[in-house]
C-alpha cells in the first residue's frame, strides 16, 4: 500500500473543500484533497446565488464572466414552505456557475501543489484518541484497477457537506454533528433570473 505523509487531508473537493485545500497549501502546507466523485463532477452542478462579499471574506478572487453569470436582486433563504422565507435585501447575490468556480479552485490547488484525487473511496480511518491520524482510501491506478492509498496528517477537514463522510467515522464528532433532516434544510436562491441561465 502506498503511503503519504501530509500536513492536511481534505475530504470533499467541491467549492468548500477545494477552497480550504488551496488556502492551506498557499500557506506552505502539504495538502491532499479527495472526493468520491470524478474531479470534473465535484461540488454543485448549477448556477448559485452567492453574496459577492463572501469571496472577499474567504480571500478568494471574485468570479468573472463566464463564471459570473449576473449580479443583483434580493437574496432569499427558503424553508420547506413559504412561511420559512427570509429576505436579505442588503446582500445582493452574484449568480455563479458553480462548475466553473470548482474548476477554477481546482486549478488554484494544482498551482500550489495540492494532490487532488477523484473517485477516492474511504475504506478505513485510524484514530488516536478522538482525532483522525490516517485514512485509507481506494483510488484508481493510472493503468487501470484500484489500489489502497494511506494518507496520514495532523489535520483532517470534512468538506463533504451533509454527507459527513469523515465526521460519521469519528465517534466524538458523529454524536455532535447529527445529519440534518430534510425538513430542516433550506434552499438559497436569487429572486431575479439571470440572462443565459439555462440551469
Amino acid at each position: 500500500m502506498e503511503r503519504r505523509r501530509l500536513d492536511a487531508v481534505v475530504v470533499g473537493a467541491g467549492s468548500a473543500g477545494a477552497a480550504v485545500a488551496w488556502q492551506l497549501a498557499r500557506r506552505g502546507l502539504r495538502v491532499a484533497a479527495i472526493d468520491r466523485r470524478p474531479l470534473e463532477r465535484c461540488g454543485a452542478r448549477w448556477v448559485n446565488g452567492i453574496p459577492i462579499w463572501t469571496f472577499d471574506e474567504a480571500d478568494v478572487p471574485r468570479p468573472e464572466p463566464p463564471e459570473l453569470r449576473g449580479e443583483g436582486g434580493t437574496f432569499l433563504l427558503l424553508g420547506k414552505d413559504e412561511r420559512g422565507t427570509l429576505r436579505l435585501p442588503d446582500a445582493p447575490p452574484a449568480a455563479v456557475d458553480m462548475r466553473k468556480l470548482v474548476s477554477r479552485l481546482h486549478e488554484a490547488c494544482r498551482s500550489e501543489g495540492v494532490e487532488l484525487r477523484g473517485r477516492a473511496r474511504i475504506r478505513d480511518l485510524d484514530l488516536r484518541g478522538e482525532r483522525p491520524e490516517g485514512l485509507v482510501c481506494s483510488v484508481e491506478r493510472e493503468g487501470g484497477g484500484r489500489e489502497d492509498l494511506r494518507l496520514e496528517a495532523d489535520l483532517f477537514v470534512d468538506a463533504s457537506g451533509m454527507r459527513g463522510a469523515l465526521r460519521e467515522r469519528v465517534p466524538a464528532l458523529a454524536g455532535h454533528c447529527p445529519r440534518v433532516p430534510l425538513e430542516h434544510s433550506i434552499v438559497a436562491v436569487p429572486s431575479a433570473r439571470y440572462e443565459g441561465n439555462e440551469d
